[in-house]
């Protein structure tokens, strides 16, 4: 078994993971503990693209992409909650979020349409849209839904690719406007095609956070205004997966790169002079690629979650 995915959720005022793994299957992974539940539900004919987790009303649910269909699960139970959502195409970008109150799960597929299913009676809002195709991230914030797009001015001279060219942009999805200008630098690059992005909702406000590029740098941005928190974080190969949560009053963002190096990068709150710009190496490089990474509060402090190609899991 390896583990493609994972998402954090709270159950019973404790957290909870949910892993998905390359043969379709989902389980629970206590972050308490270093390494993930035996116990596995079959999910999807596929590997698990994404895990999103979401609290809806007080019931925690989790939304997962796989093959060509994308289900909704109990958290704590892993009971399917509804029929599986067909996708006919494998899913590029998965988010949940609340929507004019509406609590959302809004998935992109390969075929750049874009499916919107309301999670309290389970029908779809909005189906085979073309408004969002470059989207490569949907994020709740502040009660509204971030759609993220990656703008790419040198797509039409590739073999003149300049990273810095790239940039992402940031849309208000209910309003369908754009929110400040270009974050340059946060598009894909190098063999990383599927751009890492994480959200955090910290004490400080949203900040995005993009794992992508060949240089292996992290870059954040505070939302809705997209300034840069710090310069550009390096010291990875090239990141593979991004995640980001909180603990004890501190957000937290966690990269995973395609060496096995995975870091734990403290975010700096509004005014706070950015001391850890290199993050702390929770495991080396030199093994197995990351290919999912997760952060929990347990006892007030960060506990990473890790997943290699090779099978490996392990919580530090």
């Amino acid at each position: 078994m390896k583990i493609t995915s994972l998402g954090v959720g709270e159950v019973g005022g404790r957290p909870l993971a949910l892993y998905g793994d390359d043969q379709g299957r989902i389980g629970h992974w206590d972050p308490a503990e270093d390494a993930p539940g035996e116990a596995r539900v079959e999910a999807h004919e596929e590997w698990v693209r994404a895990v999103r987790v979401i609290d809806v009303d007080g019931r925690v649910l989790a939304v997962t992409a796989g093959g060509e269909t994308v289900r909704v699960w109990d958290l704590a139970t892993l009971e399917a909650v509804a029929s599986p959502y067909p996708t006919r195409f494998w899913t590029e970008a998965l988010g949940v979020g609340l929507w004019k109150d509406m609590p959302l799960a809004i998935w992109r597929s390969s075929n750049n349409r874009v499916t919107a299913v309301d999670l309290r009676t389970f029908e779809p809002v909005m189906e085979d849209s073309a408004d969002w195709a470059l989207a490569v991230g949907f994020f709740g914030v502040g009660g509204e839904i971030y759609a993220v797009l990656e703008d790419h001015p040198y797509l039409q001279e590739f073999d003149d690719y300049d990273m810095e060219e790239t940039a992402l942009q940031v849309w208000d999805f209910a309003e369908g406007r754009q929110i400040g200008g270009g974050l340059l630098g946060g598009g894909f690059g190098g063999t990383v095609m599927r751009t890492p992005l994480a959200l955090l909702e910290g004490p400080g406000g949203a900040v995005l956070a993009s794992g992508a590029g060949p240089d292996g740098s992290l870059r954040l941005w505070r939302l809705p205004e997209g300034t840069a928190v710090g310069e550009a974080r390096p010291g990875n190969e090239e990141i593979a997966c991004v995640a980001a949560g909180t603990a004890g009053g501190r957000g937290y963002v966690v990269t995973g790169d395609s060496a096995g190096a995975v870091r734990l990068w403290t975010v700096p709150a509004p005014g706070e002079t950015d001391s850890a710009a290199e993050g702390v190496l929770l495991h080396p490089a030199g093994g197995a690629g990351a290919t999912a990474v997760a952060v929990a509060a347990v006892d007030g402090r960060p506990r990473v979650l890790a997943a290699f190609r090779d099978g490996r899991a392990e919580a530090v």
